[in-house]
Parts: C-alpha cells; structure tokens; sequence
C-alpha cells in the first residue's frame, strides 16, 4: 500500500516546487480521500498546460483543510501587475481518491469552468452551455437529473446524465475488483467507494444549474437525493 504523507502548508508547497511546475502550465488543488488523519483532506496538485491536455500531478498528501485557502493562494497566479497581495487563487475541485489508492479522475468545480480529466487527457469540458464528454457536446438544458450509480453486481460505479427524453450519457465509471473478487464486499463497501461519485455529481450538477435551474441530483443506489 502506497504511504501518503502529512504535511503543512510549507511542506506541501514545497512538494510541488520540487517537481517543477512549467510557466505554461496552470495548477489546481484537488480535494478528497477518505480514512485519512482527523480533519485532513488529501490533496493534489495538478498541473494542466491547455484546456484540452493532459494533466500532471505534481503533489499529493494530506493537509488540513484549515491550511486549503492558503494553498490556493500560495499556488494561483500572480495578479495584475504581479504583487504577491494581488494572487489569484488556484481552482479547486475534486478527485477520485481514498486513504492510499490511486487516482484515476479529477476535476475542477463549476466556479472555475468545469472540466474533469484522466491520465490520458480530458474527460468532460463544459463551454457556452453545454457539456462536452468525449465526442459528444450535450445541451445542459436537456439534462433532467445527473446520477451517481452502482451497477447490479455492485463493482462499477459512476456518474451519468438523465436527458429529457430518457436517454444516459455517462460520464466517466470505473471498476471496483474487491467487488468481484471479495465475498465480504457489501453495500457499505459500495457507499465508501462511491464518496468520489458524490463529489463528481455535486460539481456537474452545479455546472449544469447555471443554465438549467431544475435539474435534480440522485444516487441511483440508494434512491437518495444527492444535496447540492
């Protein structure tokens, strides 16, 4: 199992110093885990060079979510004008991770122009009102409900888009081996494994209500709404 360090908000910039960000390439902080030290987030840092790239990640540990706004800071762009009181702060936005697994998708939140990406390059994007997943520009006023989901043998999970006619566009799964291959794997299992689905449908669905106000959010697992 990969160790994740603790570290300060110091430390942590100084992790992503050390992997030597370029002056073309824009970051954001990526927030989530689970199972982690009391009242941390795990956090990386992203390195993205266009809208249409891949991205690097060039920092990753727990961090107290006290020290999250100073790292935004600490990593934005400097101002107009270049003082340092003038710094734009970092986007944020979410990734798929737990206490020590890997990452296989992250994103940036709505506030920052929603856009999620894999190691590959770039998952969804949304621009001038709609939401472009791989080849497919959706309009944003067709989506009638976006879901997190589990499949029937509980081993893939996701997020995907209710159109107005009844038709899913996914947006990105994946699959959960301890599902299949563990007979102790149950329905707590898949909610621990889903925490990213959340965070992923809240971040679509925030990009989503800027031009569609009534659309809802749902885990299709458990029947719930999903709170914004």
């Amino acid at each position: 199992m990969r160790s994740i360090p603790e570290v300060d908000a110091d430390g942590y910039a100084a992790l992503v110093k050390a992997a030597e960000p370029r002056n073309d390439e824009e970051l954001f902080l990526a927030l989530g885990g689970f199972g982690g030290p009391r009242d941390c987030d795990r956090v990386g840092t992203f390195a993205v060079a266009g809208r249409h790239s891949c991205v690097r990640l060039l920092a990753d540990a727990w961090v107290s979510r006290a020290a999250s706004d100073e790292l935004r800071l600490r990593l934005g762009k400097p101002g107009r004008g270049g003082y340092r009181g003038e710094r734009q702060p970092a986007a944020v936005g979410g990734w798929d991770v737990m206490f020590a697994t890997s990452w296989r998708i992250a994103w940036i939140d709505a506030a920052a122009g929603f856009m999620a990406w894999t190691r590959w390059g770039t998952v969804a994007a949304a621009a001038n009102g709609a939401l472009r997943i791989g080849r497919r520009a959706v309009d944003m006023r067709r989506v009638r409900e976006v879901q997190a989901y589990a499949s029937e043998d509980l081993a893939t999970h996701g997020v995907r888009l209710e159109l107005t006619d009844g038709a899913l566009v996914r947006v990105f799964q994946k699959r959960e081996w301890a599902a299949i291959f563990d007979p102790t794997y149950d329905g707590v299992n898949v909610l621990a494994d889903m925490t990213w689905t959340y965070s992923l449908t809240r971040a679509v669905g925030a990009c989503i209500r800027l031009y569609n106000p009534a659309v809802t959010l749902r885990d299709t697992f458990t029947g719930h709404a999903i709170l914004p």
